[in-house]
């Protein structure tokens, strides 16, 4: 790793401590016996240079690993003596990159590891003394001591562990450094020492400290350096607070702020809202004098995630909007500025111990960079930017998806854009050159927003949240920053700007699949979940889960003319009951298997992203999404994980060509599910029906061969029709506690109807749905039948029409790949003869029963009622448009009318 990119050392600086490592005038670290010799040090540090990022499941990057590298390193100076003078250079450097590191990254579950990193980055801390980076490495480390040595287990307290500890403590009170008081007690306590005469620090900063941390040669510095040079400590700390007025032109106020707090919710002091925050200094006051900073994280105040938020959201508000004011002047100005300089100090000591989902280590990192960015007349300013870009680096590998989805869903998505966004504005009023590194990722996240709104610009309930997330805040930032006209069009709900140029998108790392036909209020909408569960990389002996994983693979939401249809429930957090139920499959549109569902919660295996099972398909026709749930079944405690039944689920999205068949023709959704295994199960397939619309009376009602319809009048509606119903139990649950069923989580819990279509079937077998979407005042409920469908003995082939008096259309799938099938008429079903050698296809006959329209994939011969219409060379994925006297047999794909 080039030291130059993320860290403020020089070239001389490691000459100057190689200098100081070759004289051998280093006491304490004598004790350390060496391993290694400096020339096999040297030769894995070549072959396994230093990351910028802390990668996941890499043993030797456990900062335990590095922390024993970096000890013998240290203990291979006191004791070789052949070392020339380039390999003390050398030496030098591992050192110091092995330091950075440590100073970079805490993040591990395991206390015993926190320990090893502290101890090794406060020893060094006191070795390389002479270097200016030493005392926040010195303060860092000894806190992270503090953080984690009460909760080591005794039996990891063996001589590798203590004797660095020892040193670092003894050699700091050698030398008078400054080490953290509570560091010093828990030392004391836990290791049944007695350390006397040590110079004891705090991350609480008097207004003496603040100044002594201050570059006083930073331009327009001139008259506060001059008044404390004088001792005149009160006239100092006026001059810095006009200096804080005069800079805040830098940081004007934008959308992006104001977003944010549409966006989020946090509070400063964890108390109150954005007016109080920029208007009312006296309650930033209040919890300023009621908690001070600690020099150990600690709930709820100064927990990293707490003092985080302050830092990057809500703070930069007050300071940015409030410093002209002479309440801000006369009443916070200079203690606001100590304070975010300790809560800088804070956070670059202690990161995340538990990263499972990011949100903690995203709010850290954020604060720390707004702190460095709004104050570069710190001392360690750049040094601190270095760090948190480093960090966020991490962060995005680790927690940002390449799509520009957040790790944690969409609930988590928000809050990273949040945090994002404001790093971002600084970083742009401030640091032009970090725009473009920033920029990248910014623009990615808010494409998410656009692509996987609803057409009432808000995201639909996915994962954990507890509300719709409106996407019009995002997106104005996002045309603020990047001028782009689709942002626009989002932010200003469709009265300005352009729609984006794809309508239906897919976010395949994170595995959700948007379907749509149109930007309009009144669109087809469809997002299918083919994504993952949220497994965190950082678990060895365990897996650690995302903070509420849901099991809820193949789930989805539909949308159409301007309300939901069927829903992701939610969630709603205060009940163990209700939570499970929100959580489960039987709480999402999902399918259980014997009272079953999924359980990818009791996984030994790390998910493969993207999921290579996954299948996509999008064309101005149809759009088509495939994928697989294959890490078995069980019961809520995970006794007895079925792992021979598996679940493909597919949808095929029938779009109109035209707005006026649309409305009349209707476009729908086939939802079509494989079931694989042996023997008898009984099977569930479950639906969330949205309610009706506040002040809209509606109902959910049942037709003849288990169909379902909702009836709300004025609004938009939903038939539901299961292509064979002959085997059918077909239930609605709705507000039903003994067990929960039939529920959404939003504004509280709300009764809302479960449909269930549950059977007891052999296996292999497939379920056909067909989602029929009804506009306003529409009233039509179309013909669904099946069909016998012919092929070979070990093909699973199934066939069925959908009608509507307008038109008639003809669907096979073969769930073995491709697949010869042919289907002949019957009295009771009068459908042409269809051969059709391939894997599904879709074919729309008029009212005369002649061919309009042909979708075939993985086709490669179709003839119907005599007639070749399809005969290539290869299989492949086409649509034809029939036009009256049409010879045409090797359609191309996606012909147009």
């Amino acid at each position: 790793m080039p030291l130059k990119d993320y860290s403020t050392i020089t070239p001389e600086q490691v000459d100057s401590f190689a200098c100081t490592l070759a004289r051998r005038d280093v006491p304490f670290i004598e004790r350390l016996e060496p391993i290694a010799d400096f020339e096999e040090l040297a030769t894995f540090a070549t072959e396994n240079p230093t990351p910028v990022v802390h990668p996941d499941r890499n043993p030797i990057w456990r900062l335990e690993s590095v922390a024993a590298r970096l000890i013998e390193a240290l203990a291979v100076a006191a004791h070789e003596s052949t070392i020339l003078d380039t390999g003390w250079n050398r030496l030098a450097q591992i050192i110091l990159e092995y330091a950075e590191y440590l100073y970079t990254y805490q993040s591990s579950p395991y206390a015993r590891e926190r320990l090893a990193g502290g101890a090794a980055l406060a020893l060094v801390s006191c070795v390389c003394r002479e270097l200016p980076q030493s005392d926040i490495w010195r303060l860092v480390g000894f806190s992270r001591i503090a953080e984690a040595i009460e909760t080591v287990e005794h039996r990891f307290f063996q001589a590798h562990l203590v004797e660095p500890i020892d040193a670092a403590f003894e050699m700091a009170t050698e030398f008078d450094l400054l080490i953290p008081g509570e560091a010093i007690d828990r030392y004391n306590e836990t290791l049944n020492r007695n350390l006397q005469g040590a110079k004891r620090a705090q991350f609480k900063l008097n207004d003496l400290d603040f100044f002594e941390l201050l570059d006083l040669d930073y331009p327009g510095l001139e008259k506060v350096k001059s008044k404390f040079r004088q001792g005149d400590i009160e006239r100092a700390k006026s001059a810095y607070v006009s200096f804080l007025h005069d800079k805040i032109d830098h940081f004007k106020p934008c959308v992006a702020l104001q977003a944010q707090s549409e966006s989020t919710n946090p509070r400063v002091g964890e108390s109150h809202n954005l007016q109080s925050s920029i208007f009312n200094f006296q309650l930033w006051r209040s919890w300023f004098d009621q908690f001070p900073v600690l020099d150990v994280p600690c709930e709820p105040q100064w927990s990293v995630s707490a003092a985080g938020s302050r830092a990057a959201l809500k703070w930069p508000e007050i300071f940015i909007t409030g410093a002209a004011s002479p309440d801000f002047r006369n009443r916070i100005g200079f203690d606001m500025a100590k304070s975010y300089l300790e809560h800088a100090l804070f956070l670059a000591a202690h990161t995340v111990c538990h990263p499972s989902t990011g949100h903690a280590a995203q709010m850290a990192t954020s604060g720390l960079a707004v702190a460095a960015l709004l104050f570069p007349e710190w001392r360690d300013s750049e040094g601190l930017l270095k760090l948190a870009l480093r960090r966020y680096k991490w962060i995005r590998a680790r927690y940002l998806f390449p799509d520009g989805f957040h790790v944690g869903g969409a609930s988590a998505h928000r809050s990273a854009f949040a945090y994002l966004s404001s790093v971002h504005h600084i970083a742009r009023q401030s640091r032009p050159h970090l725009f473009h590194e920033l920029a990248g990722w910014l623009e990615k996240a808010i494409e998410v927003f656009m692509y996987l709104s609803q057409p009432d610009y808000h995201l639909p309930l996915l994962g954990d949240c507890v509300e719709y997330i409106p996407v019009k805040a995002p997106c104005r930032v996002g045309h603020t920053f990047f001028n782009r006209e689709d942002f626009r069009y989002m932010a200003f709900e469709g009265k300005s700007g352009a729609p984006p140029v794809e309508t239906s998108h897919a976010f395949p790392h994170a595995g959700y699949y948007v379907m749509r036909d149109n930007w309009r209020a009144d669109a087809h909408y469809l997002v299918f979940d083919g994504g993952t569960f949220g497994l965190s990389p950082e678990a060895e002996d365990t897996h650690m889960l995302s903070e509420y994983p849901h099991e809820d693979k193949l789930n989805f939401v539909l949308y159409a003319y301007g309300r939901p249809l069927i829903v992701d429930p939610g969630v709603c957090r205060g009940d163990d009951n209700f939570a499970r139920y929100f959580r489960s499959s039987r709480g999402h549109n999902s399918l259980m298997i014997d009272g079953q569902g999924q359980c990818r919660r009791f996984m030994t295996a790390e998910e493969t992203i993207p999921d290579p099972d996954t299948r996509w398909l999008t064309t101005p026709a149809f759009d088509f999404v495939e994928s697989w749930y294959k890490d078995g079944y069980a019961g809520e405690e995970g006794n007895g994980v079925n792992h021979d039944l598996q679940h493909k689920r597919s949808i095929f999205y029938v779009k109109g060509k035209t707005q006026r068949t649309r409305s009349t023709n209707g476009e729908y959704f086939i939802l079509h599910d494989l079931v694989l295994g042996e023997g008898e199960h009984q099977l569930e397939q479950i639906f969330h029906i949205a309610p009706a619309p506040e002040g809209c009376s509606g109902r959910v009602e049942f037709m003849e061969n288990s169909v379902v319809r909702t009836v709300a009048p004025g609004v938009s509606n939903i038939v539901i029709v299961p292509v064979d119903a002959c085997d059918l139990d077909a239930r609605l649950q709705c507000g039903e506690t003994d067990p929960v069923v039939g529920w959404m989580g939003t504004s509280g819990r709300i009764p809302a109807h479960d449909l269930t279509y549950a059977t007891v079937r052999s296996l292999p077998t497939v379920m056909n749905v067909v989602l029929f979407p009804l506009g306003p005042r529409v009233e039509l409920v179309p013909d669904v039948k099946p069909l016998e469908v012919g092929a070979a003995a070990d093909v699973l082939a199934t066939g069925f029409t959908v009608a509507n008096g307008r038109f008639t259309d003809l669907i096979l799938i073969s769930d073995d790949g491709f697949a010869t099938m042919r289907t002949s008429p019957s009295d009771g079903n009068a459908t042409p003869d269809v051969e059709f050698a391939g894997e599904y296809l879709f074919i729309r006959l008029d009212a005369r029963g002649e061919p309009q329209r042909i979708v075939t994939m993985s086709g490669q011969f179709l003839k119907v009622d005599g007639r070749v219409w399809v005969d290539l060379p290869e299989p492949q994925d086409n649509e034809l448009m029939i036009r009256p006297g049409s010879e045409s047999t090797n359609p191309t794909n996606n012909e147009e009318e």
